[in-house]
């Protein structure tokens, strides 16, 4: 488990014990057996999924009647709580007459929910999110993250997607093919892929998540943006480049093949691409660098702090 993870699972286990110690006399607690049970529910026709608690969720995709079929020990089946708001279906466990619940022992809840068409997956707690069968869609698509819990999924189709991640939490997808790919990162959680098909990038790291997409093939231009710690690397091919390093975070692009390449350095952070056409430099600072691969026509903007790898 990262560093990053354990603290984060530090903080809320502390704020969790505070919390217990306040509203113990209100609280119903209730220890997890070791046997196990299912429960299967009906559920709407639902286009998103919401994981509120420490529960995993696991989507397939296949057509039909949508239901959700819920995997726990069979004292705490009971209290696992479905519920769809609109076109949602929001997962948590439910408290009993106004008192609080807690769960103790070492036991896991999953549920499995099975639809035809669902494109919206966010986790605000420390569940997981699995894609099992992957998604194919003609939709857009999005993924968001606000807490430590992940998202995985290996095959994407759709049209547009969206990815979030506002804390801890990671999002993890392979074999993707969008219209446009926007990925933006406000902590420390990360985003990886090996493989991105796509018609235009749009990339952030506004904190200390990485991002890291293995083979990026993006038939218009692309745009990466480090602003704090988190560095981006990338490899594959693109049409026109803009990278804009702000802070600590690296951008290693280098082996990103492009027509044209902008770059913007403001800090340490350095800027590592690789050009065919025209390269523009800015750079604000004594300390950042830029460095280049391939043979660029013409280099604006000075050779000061700019290097051939």
């Amino acid at each position: 488990m990262k560093i990053k993870h354990l603290i984060f699972c530090f903080s809320a286990f502390a704020l969790l014990v505070l919390t217990a110690s306040a509203c113990r006399s209100d609280a119903k607690v209730v220890k997890a057996s070791r046997s196990y049970a299912t429960r299967e529910v009906k559920i709407s026709n639902v286009s998103g999924v919401c994981c509120n608690t420490a529960i995993d969720i696991v989507y397939v995709q296949q057509s039909g009647n949508p239901y959700a079929c819920i995997k726990a020990p069979s004292n705490v089946l009971p209290y696992v709580k479905l519920e769809c708001r609109g076109n949602c279906l929001n997962v948590s466990y439910e408290n009993t007459a106004n008192r609080n619940l807690t769960l103790n022992g070492d036991f896991t809840c999953t549920v499995y929910v099975y639809a035809p068409e669902v494109t919206s997956f966010t986790v605000n707690s420390a569940g997981d999110i699995e894609l099992k069968n992957g998604l194919h869609t003609n939709r857009d698509v999005s993924f968001k993250v606000q807490s430590a819990g992940d998202i995985s999924c290996d095959k994407v189709k759709c049209r547009n997607l969206e990815v979030k991640v506002n804390s801890a939490g990671d999002v993890e997808l392979d074999r993707v093919s969008c219209s446009q790919l926007r990925v933006l990162l406000n902590s420390a959680g990360d985003f990886s892929s090996d493989n991105v098909t796509c018609s235009e990038a749009r990339l952030k790291a506004n904190s200390a998540g990485d991002m890291d997409i293995r083979q990026l093939n993006c038939r218009g231009d692309l745009d990466a943006l480090a602003n704090s710690s988190g560095h981006i690397k990338l490899a594959g091919t693109c049409g026109d480049a803009r990278y804009q390093a702000n802070s600590t975070g690296d951008i290693k692009a280098e082996k990103m093949k492009t027509r044209n390449a902008s770059v913007w350095v403001c800090s340490i952070g350095n800027v590592y691409c690789n050009t065919s056409g025209r390269l523009k430099v800015s750079r604000n600072t004594s300390i950042g660098m830029v460095y280049y691969k391939g043979m660029p026509t013409q280099i604006q903007g000075g050779y000061e702090g700019v290097k051939n790898l």
